[in-house]
């Protein structure tokens, strides 16, 4: 008998970091992508966005909420939207891949918490833990499953190996996670590296 643990019930991932104040914006025969890409770009942030998303649009949004506005165009048009804390990524809903991770050194409850707090496991997203096979299924934004796997490479190895994940973005902006310092050996010095110990990581 296979015990099922579902992580939907709470949000995790990282929260999109837009200001408390209304958007205004007016699109006549625009191309969808060019209004999320100014209204990101509004807030500050890096938005990107799938070619497959090449919806026209004709809209006037006038004082609204850039979360709500985006809430009902991910609604309206069938998108859907990860933030990995860098970057804000946006695909069609037809587009989300599916990712499994059998582990070999961590329970599924230890895995899914260092998603958790790593930013990662969001609750817009298929994601269910086979506790007895010991094996977590998910579905979602290329995005969001790429880093599932890439943390699970990382995290899941026996206690003997370096107990730091480093947290670092490249030279394109994408967040990366890795069981080593990536300042080691890079021509660029300018690396903004974030240190996480993995106990801490692990506990509840």
């Amino acid at each position: 008998m296979l015990v099922l643990v579902s992580f939907s019930s709470a949000t995790y991932a990282e929260a999109l970091p837009w200001k408390n104040e209304k958007y205004t914006h007016y699109s006549e025969e625009e191309p969808l992508k060019d209004m999320l890409q100014a209204m990101a770009s509004s807030q500050n942030t890096t938005a990107v966005i799938s070619p497959k998303v090449n919806d026209i649009v004709s809209i006037y949004y006038k004082e609204r909420y850039p979360q709500d506005i985006l809430d009902e165009l991910t609604k309206a048009h069938d998108l859907m939207w990860f933030y990995d804390g860098e970057a804000l990524f946006i695909y069609k809903k037809a587009e989300a891949q599916t990712g499994s991770v059998s582990l070999k050194n961590l329970s599924v409850a230890e895995f899914s918490n260092t998603m958790r707090k790593l930013g990662v496991l969001d609750d817009k997203f298929y994601w269910n833990a086979l506790e007895e096979e010991n094996l977590i299924q998910f579905k979602g934004p290329e995005r969001f499953v790429t880093s599932v796997l890439q943390m699970a490479k990382i995290v899941d190895v026996p206690q003997v190996t370096e107990e730091k994940i480093y947290k670092w973005k490249d030279e394109n902006g994408t967040i990366n996670f890795s069981g080593h310092n990536p300042n080691r050996g890079e021509k660029s010095n300018d690396i903004n590296v974030t240190i996480l110990k993995k106990e801490s990581l692990y506990e509840e």
